[in-house]
This record gives structure tokens, sequence and C-alpha cells, in this order.
């Protein structure tokens, strides 16, 4: 399988890896006033070339980078958001930037939502390769995952010390569901909740999140819906 075969889907939003299909919206991107404003300002086509190029050659190189964000309603692809990590950079950040046009649906934070349970479900359950059992909770992989706040890091750590955990903290479930779905987003100021449904028959948890530094980050899951 090629990493471009990668997708992460919601009701709403696919993510992917970067496309050459994907260059001209991106230079329409780069070009915007409003939409560059907190991300180092408008960018001419040789810049955003060199930006483009990076993040697509990211993946073939180190195995993740941003991805693309597309509206499955138009097709448009809508902008970029993911882990990134430059040279010299002490850790993996996760960026992200939604063009000006379709700013005010929630599609940033829903976008984060998908991006962690994407990675989640992809690091829990049994390992193909060797039939085992992955467990992040276990082997603490979940600290390093995008999207994850400090305090909610805190809070999983708090639990899994106290020895009263009794079902996975992030799925709300004893279980692996084989997928997941956004199907509610509210986004009120700097703060949103997502509701997530999992493959599991009438489950669903939600998913709470702030804005902080012109990122969203996830910092609850209340699980009952």
């Amino acid at each position: 399988m090629s990493i471009f075969d990668l997708r992460i889907e919601t009701e709403r939003l696919i993510l992917r890896p970067l496309l050459r299909e994907d260059y001209e919206p991106y230079l329409a991107f780069c070009a915007d006033e409003a939409t560059m404003r907190t991300l180092g300002g408008v960018q001419p086509p040789s810049v955003a070339w060199r930006g483009f190029c990076s993040l697509a050659g990211a993946w073939q190189l180190f195995g993740f980078s941003m991805f693309s964000v597309i509206e499955k309603s138009s097709g448009d692809w809508i902008g970029r958001m993911g882990p990134w990590q430059p040279q010299d950079w002490p850790g993996t950040e996760v960026g992200w930037g939604i063009r000006h046009a379709s700013w005010g649906r929630g599609y940033a934070p829903e976008a984060a939502v998908e991006g962690f349970y994407g990675v989640y479900l992809q690091n829990v359950g049994y390992d193909p390769d060797t039939d085992e059992f992955r467990n992040p909770l276990v082997d603490g992989t979940f600290r390093e995952m995008p999207y994850l706040s400090q305090e909610m890091i805190a809070h999983v750590d708090d639990l899994m010390a106290s020895g009263s955990l009794m079902a996975d903290p992030f799925l709300c479930a004893q279980d692996v569901p084989q997928s997941f779905s956004v199907e509610e987003v509210t986004v009120d100021g700097d703060f949103a909740s997502i509701v997530v449904a999992t493959s599991f028959e009438g489950h669903s948890f939600t998913v709470e999140l702030a804005l902080r530094d012109g990122q969203w980050w996830i910092t609850g899951v209340v699980c009952g819906g």
C-alpha cells in the first residue's frame, strides 16, 4: 500500500496526503491575505511551491506530514493540517490552516478529531505483522499523538495510576471499534464539542476541544454521547 492511499474520512471531510492536483488551490490559499494573516503572510508562487513540495516530500522521506483537507460536498481542497517537524525543531508540532472562504463551519476542530482518532485507531489492536496486541495506554505512545492537550494527557496518566480505569478513556469502550464518524460539531468561540459515533451499535461520546495559540487541542472526552 502506498502512503498516498492513506485516507481519514468523516461525514464532511477527507484527510489525505498532498497530491499534484492540490497545487493550484494551495497557491490560491497562500495568496489570500485573510487566510495567511496568522500564517506568516502572503507568499509569492515561488515560495508557495517550495512549501508545497516540502509538505508532499515529507510523507515519503519521514512518513508523516500535513494532510490535505478535502470538503466532501464540493470536492474542494480547503486547507492543510497535521503533524510537522522542521529541522532542529524540539518536537513534532501539529498545525492547521483552512482557507478563508471555508471559515466558520467547524472544519478545523473536526479535522483535529479526525487526525487524532485516525492515528489512535491505527495504533491500537492487533498488529497484522506481529499478531501482537498494541495498546497506546500501556506503552505510553498516546502521549506523542497529535492534538492532545497537556491536561488531557495528565488526566489519562492519573486514571492509569489510580488503577480505576475500566475502559479506554479515548474510546469510552473496552473493545476497539473498527471505525468512527463525526456526527455533530458545535463551536462556541474558542471552544468546540464534537459528537463521535463508533461502529458499535448506539455507541457515541463527546470530544471537547479548546483553541489555543491558533491550534485546536483535545481537552476532554465525555463518555455517553
